[in-house]
């Protein structure tokens, strides 16, 4: 939601156009960080840096645990490219801004 309230701000301070109903819709249904979202729910976008809630070793006994992945084709992968097991929950990442965007 912040960033839908930049963006109205930036329409307040007369520094853009109001936004379209595409952009609006887009940014309301886009998960925020800090914001659990269900696999069976809905998958983050292709290769999209996301946190998920898994159970280490395909074993549902144990807690889950939470981990950085990376999403491809409804696969998410560890940073050694190794398939991540039983991913219930994922959550966006808030990356920092980069210098110049």
């Amino acid at each position: 939601m912040n960033q839908l309230k930049e963006i109205l701000e930036a329409y307040r301070n007369k520094q853009r156009e109001f936004p379209s109903y595409g952009e609006l819709m887009a940014l309301a249904s886009a998960p925020t960080v800090g914001q659990w979202v269900n696999v069976d729910e809905r998958l983050p976008e292709d290769h999209s840096d996301v946190i998920i809630l898994y159970w280490p070793y395909d074993n549902h006994e144990n807690e889950q645990v939470a981990g950085s992945a990376y999403h491809v084709e409804g696969t998410f992968y560890d940073e050694d490219g190794n398939d991540m097991h039983a991913p219930s929950h994922w959550m966006p990442i808030n990356r920092p801004a980069t210098q110049g965007a």
